[in-house]
């Protein structure tokens, strides 16, 4: 795990020690992603520059430094992340080709960039299981290729400018190497407000670009600042592959298979040189890895977890009954409000665009307390995505199968919600939200489509985003996150849909960003067993009602999984999710901080926000309304402007 960032032109010569200096900046603001090792690399023709921050986690030696050559000599790479068969590969590798036995070291870098020279990169792609970002130049054809790993779990990002490329594990790394100051996407600012994250290829920065999960993009002379993109995994199209050649075989056939499958993911992502543990919320997802990683592991396995003072909150008491039962070496970290007012005013610079998934701030207390005593932890996300894990898939399940040709719309603009609530709110002392939510259920089964249907559930200012008129226009489509096209919707199960659907946006977008930047910001790697495509495939291949158990609880095939492992009565319960009690916090001790946030929004933002709106939301928040998602992106998004808004300027 670590971070990279360089620099290409492909018709222009650079100067050498401009350019030396240019990539030791940028790789000076991402010191948290390597704090082990760094190093550089320039072409001799001065066409591109590379810089690399080393977590090290596997070959700590000489032989595992970066930026690396291929044994060839013809490509050189700058990888973040970790390739999991590497050492399969590695003796496929010595099997066709004997001149491989002559490695340097036992660095996944080396199985990955050795891989590329002998099979091309469209084959090496295609079999790695791994969570990766590289940058690779091709000395023979002159060409920058950058590739991101098929769920996201690694970012990478872009920003094409006066004939040049520069590129950065985090968007904080391309000041440094260049790149100008550009403009706000009020798209993307708006699709943030609504969703909480910016989905790629979108940034808050319009020159700046993301890549997609699952694709790579490449630049050469012939295509100049325009790259070719190719989508090497296309999600739906393995989704609806799967869904038309199902499982074969019974229910039990289908839990021996997934039992199996995950427990050698598990195992590989137990290869390291350093010190290993796992998140354990007491949950199926996490005490499933955990479990299967006390098994594979050769010695007592950490585990740890977040303590909320809040009962309605807190997962800590069965995740220690969980730990006592695997006999794991636990940990816990105090998830108060004054911690999390010790932290918000430092979450602008871990998430360097606009983020505002609640979750963050535990993710980012967990990491801190888990880099004390490990480099490397296990998580259980993807385990929701793959097996039906959330409520609101139940919900919008049956929601959508029982309103289908009840169209309400013709209603919806006429629906006084804003008078009727402000009567309301009169005559109760109170804030009002009932009419509110009577207009957005109102909304909400007018939609004509599953995707919109399924965003009123997972969504925030539904009744209307809080910009500017002046800044919106008729093609701004703020809901344009739905992954899937109407023919993968037409075919597929709803429950299938919208699975696939999170896996392909939500996760790589929400969740992994989440755990990124979290993790990197206190140089811990995580490793994620569930986020393989083998093991997506299986899943999607099955019949969702294996799923459902017969007592409405979700995940049963995963269950039955944990029950070989824990007793049932450790973790049967409702599934409680990783949400800070954020309603009250920013009633009592985030109260004056937020109020900070509005009164001190930067004018760039304030300009294109309908501030009284938000001003009335915070006041009606305050006097009992429940807001705080509405209410989060807006705080989050005053942070990031105030700490980030001027990045780019000389």
């Amino acid at each position: 795990m670590c971070g990279f960032a360089g620099l290409y032109k492909a018709n222009t010569a650079m100067d050498q020690s401009q350019l030396v200096g240019q990539l030791q900046a940028a790789g000076q603001t991402i010191i948290h992603r390597g704090p082990d090792d760094k190093g550089f690399w320039t072409d001799a023709d001065g066409h591109i520059g590379l810089a690399f921050r080393r977590l090290a986690i596997q070959d700590l030696s000489e032989a595992g430094r970066q930026p690396m050559q291929s044994g060839c000599g013809r490509y050189v790479i700058a990888f973040n992340g970790e390739i999991y068969n590497h050492m399969d590969l590695r003796r496929i590798l010595e099997t066709e080709n004997p001149a491989h036995h002559d490695w340097r070291g036992h660095s996944d870098t080396e199985t990955l960039v050795a891989a590329i020279a002998h099979w091309g990169l469209d084959k090496t792609l295609s079999i790695l299981d791994g969570m990766f970002a590289f940058a690779l130049w091709d000395k023979k054809q002159k060409s920058l290729t950058l590739a991101r790993d098929p769920f996201g779990e690694k970012p990478l990002y872009y920003a094409a400018f006066d004939g040049a490329v520069a590129f950065a594990s985090e968007i904080k790394a391309l000041p440094s190497l260049g790149v100008p100051n550009g403009e706000i996407d009020d798209g993307a600012l708006a699709s943030f407000l609504r969703h909480r994250y910016i989905p790629a290829p979108r940034t808050i920065w319009k020159h700046v670009r993301k890549l997609r999960a699952g694709e790579f993009v490449r630049w050469s002379v012939e295509t100049g600042n325009e790259p070719v993109h190719h989508q090497y995994w296309d999600g739906e199209h393995e989704a609806l592959t799967a869904y038309e050649n199902p499982f074969q075989g019974s229910r039990a056939d289908a839990k021996a298979q997934l039992s199996e499958m995950l427990g050698t993911l598990t195992k590989r992502r137990l290869i390291a040189d350093t010190p290993l543990g796992c998140f354990l919320s007491g949950g199926i997802d996490s005490s499933l890895i955990t479990a299967l990683a006390s098994k594979a592991s050769q010695g007592r396995v950490g585990s740890y977890t977040i303590r909320f003072d809040d009962p309605r909150y807190n997962e800590a008491d069965h995740a220690r009954k969980v730990a006592d039962h695997l006999g794991t070496d636990h940990h816990e970290v105090r998830g108060s409000a004054e911690e999390a007012a010790k932290m918000v005013p430092q979450l602008a610079q871990v998430w360097d665009e606009p983020f505002a998934d609640p979750s963050q701030i535990p993710t980012l207390l967990l990491c801190r307390k888990t880099r004390e005593h490990v480099t490397v932890a296990l998580s259980g996300d993807g385990g929701d995505e793959f097996s039906f894990g959330y409520g609101r898939y139940a919900i919008v399940k049956s929601g959508w199968d029982t309103r289908k040709g009840s169209r309400r719309g013709s209603r919806k603009s006429f629906f006084p919600w804003r008078q009727i609530d402000n009567a309301l709110g009169l005559l109760r002392g109170k804030p009002s939200v009932k009419a509110r939510r009577s207009y957005t259920k109102m909304l909400r089964d007018s939609a004509e489509t599953l995707s919109v249907y399924n965003h009123h559930h997972s969504s925030f200012w539904r009744h209307g985003v809080p910009i500017n008129p002046a800044y919106l226009n008729d093609t701004m489509v703020i809901d344009d996150i739905w992954p899937l096209s109407p023919e993968a919707v037409l075919t597929l199960p709803i429950a299938n849909s919208l699975m696939v659907a999170d896996s392909l946006c939500y996760l790589p977008e929400d969740l992994m960003v989440k755990v990124d930047r979290a993790s990197m910001s206190t140089s811990l790697e995580t490793r994620t067993p569930f986020l393989n495509r083998d093991l997506a495939k299986l899943c999607w291949s099955l019949p969702q009602s294996w799923n459902e158990g017969q007592d409405g609880r979700l995940k049963a095939l995963l269950r039955d999984i944990l029950y070989d492992h824990v007793p049932a009565e450790l973790v049967d319960r409702p599934k409680q999710g990783f949400d800070p009690p954020i309603r009250d916090w920013l009633r009592d001790n985030l109260r004056s901080w937020a109020t900070e946030q509005i009164e001190e929004m930067p004018e760039a933002l304030q300009s294109r926000l309908n501030m009284p709106e938000i001003e009335k939301c915070f006041e009606d928040h305050q006097r009992g309304a429940n807001l705080e998602g509405e209410l989060w992106p807006i705080l989050m998004l005053s942070a990031w402007g105030q700490k980030n808004l001027t990045m780019f300027e000389a």
